[in-house]
């Protein structure tokens, strides 16, 4: 790590404008990426959910399993 600030300090403005740019991007990929495993994991729970409602499954049992909130699980049941 202080390698790394040492090099990042040794540079000319213009690469430590170019380093923070790329540094940046990098923190937009990752959080991209995170949002999208957020995304998955929320829609894996929903289908569990659906598929405990269809197997006639308590909701307090569905509400354990998959963490969804009980009103949310109500929603889903109304949607059947």
């Amino acid at each position: 790590m202080a390698v790394d600030v040492l090099n990042y300090i040794s540079k000319d403005k213009l690469e430590r404008m170019k380093y923070e740019d790329a540094l940046l991007a990098e923190i937009d990929y990752q959080s991209d990426l995170d949002d999208v495993a957020r995304e998955a994991d929320e829609k894996a729970r929903f289908e569990m959910a659906r598929e405990m409602l269809l197997d006639g499954e308590p909701l307090n049992k569905i509400v354990k399993y998959t963490k969804l909130s009980a009103e949310e699980v109500e929603q889903l049941q109304k949607g059947k």
